[in-house]
């Protein structure tokens, strides 16, 4: 066999392996996900963090998050894309992905107005709000906003941006006296990758469906995922046993250690 057709043989078994390794490595594609939780079936909205639609919504699951965290827990950009920190940590210029064309659940589409009401709304909304170290914001442009610290706290601020401080729509919310007790049906209204479609009191499930293929670059694998709350914790380990669902998700709850 000629050295030419040893080449192409062995870069065609290259491209194989390569091509293969690659689907290896490529995250599931799962139709749907069904999650046990003990949360209870409060009424909720997009400033609820109790209950099953709370306790989903403020990790950036319908609501879109200033920033999140990866399984190593560490900082990743989210609605917020970038940042850069002052020397002395009193300033920090952040950039948003108000250009991405991320919309709303209803359509709207994402915008530097929304980042700015949620900044004033959480503000007076003490329930919602995880930026009291910023003293001051000035919005330098479309994408970018720059915040003011009295002390050195940038760095803290973006630990607690990350996951909990999540971008209320203005739309809905400018314009609402009591947000606490609203009950309008765009309360529930985020801009993340899932959007709440059904709600089943009766049988007791949250119904979450992607609302895009994709968010900020990143890939949606679970098509559906239903959140099914159960009455204790003995019921819920039960389920999981029998395959009535996937995983358990109980906030700040793990289950009793007999259970094992």
């Amino acid at each position: 066999m000629k050295l030419s057709k040893v080449l192409s043989l062995l870069l065609v078994i290259v491209m194989v392996f390569t091509i293969a390794c690659a689907e290896a490595q490529s995250p599931a594609h799962v139709e749907e996900l069904i999650i046990g939780t003990c949360s209870s079936m409060e009424p909720c909205s997009m400033m609820a963090e109790g209950g099953v639609f709370g306790h989903m919504n403020y990790t950036g699951f319908c609501a879109g998050t200033f920033l999140t965290r990866d399984e190593n827990l560490q900082i990743q950009p989210y609605i917020m894309t970038d940042w850069e920190v002052s020397e002395d940590s009193k300033e920090m210029l952040c950039t948003f992905a108000t250009d991405k064309g991320i919309l709303w659940h209803d359509g709207v589409p994402l915008s530097m107005d929304d980042i700015e009401f949620t900044l004033n709304f959480c503000k007076d909304n003490d329930d919602v709000n995880y930026l009291q170290s910023v003293t001051g914001y000035e919005v330098v442009s479309d994408t970018q906003i720059r915040f003011f610290f009295e002390t050195p706290r940038a760095y803290w601020t973006l630990c607690i941006m990350a996951i909990w401080q999540r971008v209320f729509p203005k739309h809905i919310w400018e314009n609402i006296e009591d947000p606490e007790n609203y009950t309008g049906d765009d309360r529930l209204i985020g801009c993340g990758p899932y959007k709440l479609t059904n709600i089943d009191m009766d049988a007791s499930t949250f119904t979450y469906e992607a609302a895009a293929e994709t968010f900020i670059d990143r890939e949606i694998t679970v098509d559906k995922v239903i959140v099914r709350s159960y009455g204790s914790q003995d019921a819920l380990v039960m389920a999981l046993c029998n395959a009535e669902v996937d995983a358990m998700f109980d906030y700040s709850a793990p289950i009793e250690s007999s259970m094992l």
